[in-house]
């Protein structure tokens, strides 16, 4: 069995943190699937041309908005809102409009895709596939392309591929398609020939960047770090923001943070305090125990958007884990759950002060968000090692409860880890329960990091249960046992 003892640190939480960012892993391109398909998915180009009220966006949207209430049916006019909201950036509403244009116009030959494109940029897949599929239309091949991202967001390879085989019958050469081909051919394990998709996309415009990422992926997987560089370095600083925001993603993931943040700065000069390079941002200042860089970050997200709110608490959440008011990080992470609970910060944060505050919601909303994302190994050993050390806590305390549930926990991340079984055997012990104690410790007795304490709770639970021979065998063994 695993046996993973957690001695206490005082600096542990920024240790966490620092972790946790430099962990942030793109296991498969199934992570950028939506940052590639905003920018490369073929369709209308989407602008605003003249934007009816000047050249400020805010004003365009005050001078759209004006009109639409005195002329709710316009749909030009929604449109050019539609189209405003997907430029700026702010995919809820661009959903919206491009939702409301649909209803005005049924055969408007954008409104459905853009609508689908903007759900799927907030993480919602299921309604992006009911956009597309609403009244039991026919996808077009562009919007079969969508249909298979949405699957790859919601983990189903297969429908996936089912989707990419109709969308390449229908329109096979459309670039979204052979990039989607090469992303399943990376996601099933098929690394030659995915390279070889990559390397004929590389030379066409409107796919090279996305077919750059894949190709840096590829060398990633294959531990050739010096490759993976390059093709990052060979990405062109111009390039859109989802090919930048990828490629600081993967800095990341290789450890070049100076790298990543000067990508995010890059991006925040061109576009502005946008919740998806601030967050970010911000989790590297963390990793970087840089408080004060933190809060900057947060006060420079004015919008008044949900995302915009969700990012301050969010951030606030980080400011206050580093301090270490547990208490407040909890609250600011109920507040900034709804756009950020898929963020890997955010789960370690939620699964640390779960455990310290032995708060079993929010443990388990920890554990079933790592159990549904894609977890190394080791990643949940670690979180499990989590969970167990406050777990010893609570039994310390004589908290037999917190302490089953806390336990509990780890063994689902990790069903053979031995000290978790130790601790549940404790709390099992404490609350009276002398048959589940025996049964959770006696397999430990052939474990050698836990025999000695296993034995231990097994003596103590014969001797509650009044089967004194047996308790006295039991603390004979520990006796010979104790060195």
């Amino acid at each position: 069995m695993i046996s993973l003892p957690a001695p206490p640190d005082p600096h542990r939480r920024t240790k966490v943190i620092a972790a946790i960012v430099a962990a942030v892993t793109i296991v498969c391109l199934l992570a950028l699937v939506i940052i590639v398909a905003r920018d490369q998915i073929a369709g209308s180009a989407v602008r605003v041309e003249g934007g009816r009220g000047g050249d400020d966006a805010a004003e365009q949207r005050a001078v759209l908005e004006a009109h639409l209430a005195r002329d709710p049916d316009d749909d030009a006019a929604v449109a050019d809102l539609a189209a405003l909201a997907t430029a700026e950036r702010r995919w809820a509403d661009a959903a919206a409009q491009w939702g409301r244009l649909a209803k005005l116009d049924p055969l408007h030959p954008d409104a459905r895709f853009e609508q689908a494109r903007a759900l799927l940029a907030i993480g919602d897949p299921e309604a992006a596939v009911v956009a597309l599929t609403a009244d039991g239309r026919e996808p077009t091949g562009r919007e079969r392309v969508l249909l298979a991202r949405a699957a790859l967001v919601r983990g189903d390879l297969d429908e996936a591929r089912t989707h990419a085989a109709a969308a390449a019958q229908e329109s096979p050469e459309l670039p979204a398609v052979r990039l989607l081909q090469a992303d399943l051919a990376f996601l099933g394990a098929d690394d030659e020939h995915a390279r070889t998709l990559y390397g004929v996309l590389l030379n066409d415009t409107e796919t090279a960047a996305a077919a750059g990422l894949g190709l840096a992926q590829l060398a990633l997987r294959a531990g050739d770090r010096d490759a993976a560089l390059a093709q990052l370095a060979a990405l062109p600083d111009e390039a859109g923001f989802q090919v930048l925001s990828a490629r600081a993603a993967l800095y990341r993931q290789l450890g070049r943070d100076d790298d990543a943040v000067a990508d995010y700065r890059a991006l925040q000069d061109r576009y502005g305090p946008l919740p998806d390079v601030i967050v970010p941002l911000a989790e590297l200042y963390a990793a970087q125990q840089d408080a004060a860089a933190v809060r900057a970050s947060r006060l420079s997200l004015v919008g008044t958007a949900a995302s915009d709110l969700a990012a301050r608490h969010y951030l606030q959440a980080i400011e206050s884990y580093l301090a270490g008011d547990t208490s407040a990080t909890r609250d600011y992470l109920g507040w900034a759950a709804d756009f950020f609970a898929g963020r890997d910060l955010y789960r370690w944060m939620e699964l640390d002060v779960g455990a310290e505050l032995g708060d079993p919601k929010l443990v388990h909303a920890a554990v079933t968000s790592l159990e549904a994302g894609v977890v190394s190994p080791l990643r949940r050993e670690r979180a499990a090692a989590v969970l167990t050390g406050r777990a010893a806590e609570f039994a310390d305390a004589g908290d037999a409860i917190t302490a089953a549930v806390l336990a509990g926990a780890a063994l689902e991340l990790v069903p053979d880890l031995a000290s978790a079984r130790l601790v549940a055997a404790r709390a099992a012990l404490l609350s009276g329960d002398h048959a589940r104690a025996a049964a959770l410790a006696e397999p430990l007795t052939r474990s050698d990091t836990e025999r000695t304490a296993a034995l231990e709770v097994l003596g103590r639970a014969a001797l509650r249960a009044d089967q004194h021979e047996r308790a006295a065998a039991y603390f004979d063994d520990l006796a010979k046992a104790t060195p």
